[in-house]
């Protein structure tokens, strides 16, 4: 998390051969954080003293696009928090990630020239974003998924740390 939003962050070995291609995943790669949320949001607002009211305002009011944000990592990083699950687990995880990117011809969507960094991309995602399915509640309903200690919801990142770091 950054205070306010939430990724999964998946060991490669996980991701298969066909995602991690598509993905652009080297050998110089060892991690791949994987966020969901709103289109607008993603694109407009790199940093946070770039959002805007109309951004915000229409992330969460109004039916919109969403995006599929994924950083490729070279090393773990000391600020991540650990969840631990079986292998199964993550399998699940990682299916459901896959939920979250729209497809043609079998091929995952990438939004051209629309990373923060070299090392993230931005794809087309699936759903609509709203004050009641956030990016949070993404992750949260994908720890569901995979059997994994969750909220009831979770709009904010919060209530995802409290079940895992309590239970877990």
């Amino acid at each position: 998390t950054n205070g306010v939003h939430t990724d999964f962050i998946v060991p490669v070995e996980y991701l298969g051969e066909e995602f991690k291609r598509q993905l652009s995943i080297t050998d110089q790669h060892k991690y791949v954080a994987f966020g969901w949320g709103d289109k607008g949001f993603y694109l407009d607002t790199p940093q946070w003293s770039d959002l805007t009211f109309k951004t915000a305002f229409s992330a969460l009011f109004l039916k919109s696009s969403t995006a599929m944000h994924v950083a490729r990592i070279r090393s773990k990083q000391e600020q991540w928090k650990k969840a631990t699950c079986s292998k199964e687990q993550v399998e699940q995880i990682v299916a459901y990630i896959k939920t979250g990117f729209a497809y043609k011809n079998d091929q995952i969507q990438l939004i051209p020239e629309r990373g923060y960094w070299k090392s993230d991309d931005f794809y087309e995602g699936t759903g609509s974003y709203t004050f009641i399915l956030t990016c949070n509640e993404w992750i949260n309903r994908g720890l569901r998924k995979a059997n994994m200690n969750s909220a009831v919801w979770s709009p904010l990142d919060y209530g995802i740390f409290y079940h895992l770091d309590s239970k877990q």
